[in-house]
């Protein structure tokens, strides 16, 4: 009878894990993974099993302006067809458009945080909201901006540079490089690290020694 007891148990506890295993306690309540298949523009791409999502508490330029075809176009170039983990807003799960509101994260790199931190994009804080202004998600944002990167004086000394890469290449060079000085201020990214340049999946210029 007690053998009998603990098999009807056992059969209780595999039906039960099966039925809510994906949707129940043995799932992240906010984290959700996909596959970008497409990159609208800077703040809104395609998930695969998600559909449309916006990046909660940030604003890009809008696709029509040339800044914001250079951020979607520097979007698509690391994310476009990757996999990427998604912290969705559960006080506002979507938009007034239907589009899914997340912190976006890729490799451990959170992408709101990112666009924010570079002056791809601006705060846009809309409540009600999990992710408050100044929290994990929707941070402070630099006085840096790589997009208007102009070389000075000061970035030429050996003594302080800053780490430069294209959108045309996966190559970073210290500032006062020959090849970093050929690049098209358009086309120029200004890192804040090797170590940031190396996240985003660029390699030194063979003519430094690092």
């Amino acid at each position: 009878m007690k053998t009998y007891n603990k098999y009807l148990i056992a059969i209780f506890l595999i039906f039960l894990i099966s039925f809510l295993g994906i949707n129940g306690v043995f799932a992240h309540s906010k984290e959700k993974t996909g596959k970008i298949t497409r990159v609208i523009d800077g703040d809104t791409y395609v998930v695969s099993g998600i559909g449309k999502v916006r990046l909660v508490g940030v604003d890009t330029p809008e696709i029509s302006s040339s800044k914001g075809r250079y951020i979607a176009k520097l979007v698509k170039k690391y994310l476009n067809k990757k996999y990427v983990s998604l912290d969705i807003d559960n006080k506002c799960r979507r938009d007034r458009y239907g589009r899914t509101l997340a912190v976006v994260y890729w490799k451990g790199i959170n992408i709101n945080r990112y666009i924010l931190n570079h002056n791809y994009g601006k705060v846009m804080y809309i409540p009600p909201s999990e992710f408050k202004k100044g929290a994990p998600g929707v941070i402070k944002v630099s006085t840096t901006s790589i997009s208007t990167y102009k070389s000075s004086s000061k970035s030429s000394s050996k003594s302080n540079y800053v780490i430069i890469g294209s959108i045309n290449s996966d190559v970073y060079h210290k500032s006062f490089c020959a090849s970093a000085k050929r690049i098209k201020t358009s086309n120029k990214i200004k890192f804040k690290s090797i170590s940031d340049a190396k996240c985003y999946g660029y390699r030194p210029c063979k003519k430094e020694s690092w």
